[in-house]
């Protein structure tokens, strides 16, 4: 009885310290994306400004190297962001 005790307290501890190191570990990892994304957002910032056309940020984000993808609705077949402003 005490063996199976032991055991269990041993599973229960493991269990227990792999919850907690997976928590840490994401919540690090959550912070440290934030962080890239800010600094992509800053740089994007600078170096885009305000009424830039999609053609132009396009250029610039295959220009540095930067992978995006369009997204397509599938009854229409148009972008989610149609052709161009309509205005």
């Amino acid at each position: 009885m005490n063996r199976r005790r032991l055991w269990l307290s041993v599973v229960i501890v493991a269990l227990s310290s792999a919850i907690a190191v997976r928590y840490v570990y994401k919540k690090k990892r959550a912070a440290a994306n934030t962080v890239t994304i800010q600094a992509a957002l800053l740089e994007y910032s600078n170096n885009l400004k305000l009424g830039v056309t999609r053609k132009e940020v396009k250029d610039y984000l295959r220009t540095h190297g930067v992978g995006f993808r369009e997204r397509v609705l599938l009854r229409t077949g148009r972008s989610v962001f149609g052709p161009g402003p309509s205005w």
